[in-house]
């Protein structure tokens, strides 16, 4: 297992449930680890609503919310074409430095 998971998620999965499973429910967590790009072809977003960075099929990299029928572009109703969006990661957190660019 190359991803880091959520200590609580990994305790749950191993003490709920069939003790001889446990590892499979661990494997199948999705990952706590929000530096690392995840493939559109691995999983979506489990939250509807909420804005993400995206990598695009050209390569660029935007933000997009994710909505019940795909990606969208902020404020957009329409999703975007599937094709466009392949991989995506929570946004981080904002800065919290004390000083403001000049």
């Amino acid at each position: 297992m190359d991803d880091l998971i959520s200590r609580q998620a990994a305790i749950d999965a191993a003490t709920y449930g069939n003790p001889q499973t446990a590892w499979q429910r661990i494997e199948a967590l999705p990952s706590a680890q929000p530096e690392r790009w995840i493939p559109c072809s691995e999983r979506l977003p489990d939250l509807w609503d909420e804005r993400y960075l995206v990598s695009l099929a050209w390569g660029g990299v935007g933000v997009m919310e994710y909505k019940s029928t795909g990606f969208h572009n902020y404020g957009s109703f329409s999703p975007v074409p599937i094709e466009t969006v392949t991989a995506w990661m929570p946004l981080p957190e904002p800065y919290k430095g004390e000083q403001e660019c000049d």
